[in-house]
């Protein structure tokens, strides 16, 4: 399973290997070597940089469905409770959905070639995928207007 950490911790496997590959190449370094423990510690900062990015995806995702969720609901309350609109052509909750739909249809399809922030800016990540759904429930919302 996981090691200790040095603060009593348990550590996940991940962070053990990349413990141990650390630790390989400092006694390489020790050793005199100094070409092979800058590769190696490359390739450790390489693959901790590939995982916190695919979190970072991750969980740029899962903020943008909770957004498009949240907003789901609260339009539909708007047109429920407060306001109905009589014809749905000038109904903008609907398209307030909609655009909110479409944005997070969009972000879903383009996430793979996007340049998202690792997840140690996850704030960052959660700001921007609720802006771009505003920006597509927007859109919609004055698109229905100007029609």
């Amino acid at each position: 399973m996981g090691g200790e950490a040095a603060d009593g911790k348990r550590s996940s496997p991940k962070a053990t290997r990349y413990d141990g590959q650390v630790a390989a190449a400092l006694v390489l370094c020790l050793e005199g070597d100094t070409a092979t423990p800058l590769q190696a510690l490359g390739g450790v900062k390489t693959n901790v940089l590939a995982e916190r990015t695919s979190w970072g995806r991750f969980e740029y995702m899962i903020s943008a469905f909770v957004f498009l969720i949240l907003t789901m609901i609260i339009f539909t309350i708007l047109q429920k409770l407060i306001y109905p609109f009589p014809t749905s052509n000038q109904n903008i909750w609907l398209a307030a959905r909609a655009g909110a739909v479409g944005a997070f249809f969009s972000i879903a399809l383009a996430i793979s070639n996007r340049t998202v922030l690792t997840n140690m800016y996850r704030r960052d990540n959660i700001a921007d995928a609720s802006l771009r759904i505003t920006i597509g429930i927007i859109s919609a919302a004055v698109l229905v207007l100007l029609l």
